[in-house]
């Protein structure tokens, strides 16, 4: 099976709604399990660092995000997408 055809079905990380996604572009945050937060946010980011896994964020918590960025002068945050 083609690997860009693959789905998932998982919480979004921002609001914990349910969707589905390819696990390979979805938009996503790189969270430390010990202490579920990014790691940058935590007292030892090395060992965070090394502890996180990307968790998926929803195209609805995405473009709230990209609200902020926007306003900030920041580029949007843009799903990768697989040529097929």
């Amino acid at each position: 099976m083609d690997r860009a055809s693959e789905f998932a079905l998982g919480a979004c990380f921002g609001c914990a709604n349910v969707f589905d996604f390819n696990p390979d572009t979805v938009p996503s945050i790189l969270i430390d399990p010990e202490t579920t937060l990014p790691p940058d946010l935590t007292n030892d980011v090395e060992a965070a660092t090394a502890r996180a896994q990307r968790q998926p964020l929803c195209p609805s918590c995405v473009a709230k995000v990209n609200a902020k960025r926007e306003a900030a002068g920041l580029p949007p945050i843009r799903a990768l997408t697989t040529g097929s």
